[in-house]
């Protein structure tokens, strides 16, 4: 045989290794049943643990004034779930399944800033919304890194109603105490509600994971945030005064779950008709620590 055949032969054998190698690559980490459900909230279950890692290695939130866009970026690290057909996590309440991606699913949130509503209450309270809509592109999204980042979960802000509160994507509802009212020093009063609402892409592999009632529904749950640059309550005083947002940077880590049947509404007509893909909602649930 030629030294020239030869190579030939070798670089058909380096060929059809990377191809074998990029085949079985293009295997999700996590591969749901048709009847796996991550948790409701009202479960009492750990729901998808995202950034779970400590100061520095969880959620980076930004929101960039020259552009009025919040980011956050994260990583998906365990689901929790539970499978009607498996006998060793088949409910909701009271039984659970997970499964521990490595390397974590990559995260990304994106929404737009449009406005603040501040409403005055008695005694020096005012309620502050934070009104953010779509970005006009992919505003949810989760990547396999080890899939070759391939899409796992796709979301895009849309209007609704989430336990009675209405938003046009997602809104941050606080109360604010102005210090001379008698409402006692000037701050964010309790734990602030962030609520929302988004078309899930329905042919992505993990929405089914969050089907509600035929809809699809997502809970994000802030549950911890920490290290903002300012702080929340000089961002708080900020929009109070200038009724936009000033630049901030912080860090998060929470949870992901399912909402249940009747949690949400999507009014008609249909924002699924305007956008071509099936219903979802995506709910943001209270944060521990204030906003």
């Amino acid at each position: 045989m030629r030294i020239t055949d030869r190579l030939w032969v070798a670089l058909a054998a380096m060929t059809a290794v990377a191809l074998a190698a990029g085949s079985a690559q293009a295997v999700p980490q996590f591969t749901p049943t048709t009847t796996a459900r991550a948790h409701t909230i009202d479960s009492g279950e750990s729901g998808t643990t995202w950034n779970t890692g400590g100061t520095g290695v969880n959620g980076q939130v930004v929101y960039t004034a020259s552009n009025t866009r919040l980011a956050i970026g994260a990583g998906i690290d365990v689901l929790h779930y539970y499978d009607p057909l498996n006998g060793g996590c088949s409910t909701d309440t009271g039984s659970d399944c997970t499964f521990n991606f490595g390397p974590n699913l990559s995260m990304s949130v994106l929404a737009d800033f449009i406005g603040i509503t501040l409403n005055p209450g008695l005694n020096g309270f005012i309620e502050i919304l934070l009104n953010f809509e779509s970005t006009g592109g992919v505003d949810i999204e989760w990547l396999d890194p080890s899939d070759g980042n391939s899409v796992m979960l796709r979301a895009n802000w849309a209007a609704g109603v989430f336990q009675g509160f209405p938003t046009t994507g997602l809104q941050v509802i606080g109360n604010y105490c102005d210090g001379v009212g008698g409402c006692g020093p000037a701050g964010l009063i309790g734990d602030p509600i962030a609520l929302g609402f988004a078309i899930l892409d329905q042919t992505t592999p993990y929405a089914d994971l969050f089907e509600t009632g035929g809809d699809q529904g997502v809970i994000l749950d802030l549950s911890e945030l920490f290290d903002f640059n300012p702080t929340f309550n000089a961002i708080a005083a900020y929009a109070i005064v200038n009724g936009t947002l000033p630049d901030f940077a912080g860090e998060a880590q929470g949870q992901l779950f399912r909402v249940s049947t009747g949690e949400f509404v999507i009014p008609e007509p249909s924002t699924a008709l305007l956008f071509g893909l099936g219903l979802a909602g995506l709910g943001v649930a209270r944060r521990r620590q204030k906003f």
